[in-house]
């Protein structure tokens, strides 16, 4: 890399082949060094991105690279979501029903997904199991007929991660995810997740009569994303939670609790662990 001082002498190396420039140069002109240093500094800067380049191919030095390498690999960076027994006290003299899919809200405002149905007789306990994660769903239109057409993911919260993503068609039919394509034949309908350097993720088709299914314009597809915060460790027995929204007047008689941790959450892959991992070609 050539650094800013060296710039700065090769222009000044030449400055006596300018008489009126010297006398400037010689009066220490600050007209004459701030000119000469702000372009020596740019072009310190893009010998120091040449360089950088040189050796991405082999060190992955730059974050983006890292990234693309582990999504084109199916290394995803996503989180996994904590499970909590939730207790349920039915103070009320009728019948509790809770659904599967209902949302509940930890003590921070987070998300808690009811995972099991259950009914709680009057004035009884029971238990039900909670996923920390909630979803968005968007509707995308394709607009143009191209291969390897891309969708966005809508963007998450802040401080939550990707944990997971079911993609329809307008008919109902859900893709399946595959990474690499590995194994898939022309027309199977199937999807790839792709991430760029600044965390954004896009699902990507296939190629008409190649590999998976090359979307028409036109066609719409359902994305429905999972987020999550990963590795939460502040869960502890007796925590109260609460319905998001309350569908009866017997809700309001529920008293909730977090009873355990079932299973511990977990952080996205950090991009230094994914550079070291890149670097396995079986990986």
């Amino acid at each position: 890399m050539i650094t800013k001082q060296e710039f700065t002498q090769s222009a000044f190396a030449s400055i006596g082949d300018y008489p009126t420039l010297e006398i400037l140069y010689q009066a220490k002109d600050p007209r004459l060094f701030q000119n000469i240093e702000a372009m020596a500094t740019m072009l310190a800067m893009f010998s120091s991105q040449l360089e950088v380049a040189q050796a991405e191919p082999f060190e992955k030095t730059k974050d983006s690279t890292v990234l693309a390498d582990a999504a084109m690999r199916g290394i995803v960076p996503k989180a996994v979501p904590t499970v909590l027994k939730i207790q349920v006290e039915n103070d009320s003299n009728e019948l509790l029903e809770i659904s599967a899919g209902r949302i509940l809200l930890d003590s921070s405002g987070r998300s808690l997904r009811v995972e099991n149905s259950v009914k709680v007789n009057a004035k009884t306990v029971d238990y039900i199991a909670c996923t920390q994660l909630y979803s968005l769903s968007n509707t995308h239109t394709v607009k143009e007929n191209r291969a390897f057409y891309e969708i966005p993911v809508q963007m998450r919260d802040e401080e939550s991660f990707l944990s997971g993503i079911r993609v329809f068609d307008e008919t109902g039919n859900e893709y399946a995810y595959t990474d690499r394509y590995t194994a898939v034949a022309a027309d199977e309908k199937v999807y790839h997740i792709e991430v760029d350097e600044k965390q954004n993720f896009y699902i990507r088709f296939g190629y008409k009569g190649i590999v998976g299914v090359q979307p028409p314009r036109g066609a719409k597809f359902t994305i429905q994303a999972f987020y999550t915060f990963g590795l939460v460790d502040s869960y502890s027995k007796g925590d109260q939670v609460a319905f998001e929204i309350n569908h009866s007047i017997n809700d309001s008689y529920a008293k909730l609790s977090i009873d355990s941790v079932t299973s511990v959450g977990e952080a996205p892959i950090t991009t230094a662990v994914l550079r070291e991992l890149t670097k396995y070609p079986s990986v």
